[in-house]
């Protein structure tokens, strides 16, 4: 935010894909770990409501 209050105007270096390749050391891998596994149980609760258990 504050790069383009500056005064960047080099629009693809600041998207969130561009970002995460220059900082990967800021990266939060808990987070993606905590998605997978809420995706995990949804896709599990989904399938056993399909077969009425």
């Amino acid at each position: 935010m504050q790069r383009a209050l500056d005064g960047e105007t080099d629009w693809a270096r600041l998207a969130p894909h561009a970002w995460r390749v220059d900082h990967p050391e800021s990266i939060r891998t808990y987070r993606q770990d905590e998605r997978r596994q809420s995706a995990d149980r949804k896709r599990k609760r989904r399938a056993r409501r399909r077969l009425g258990k």
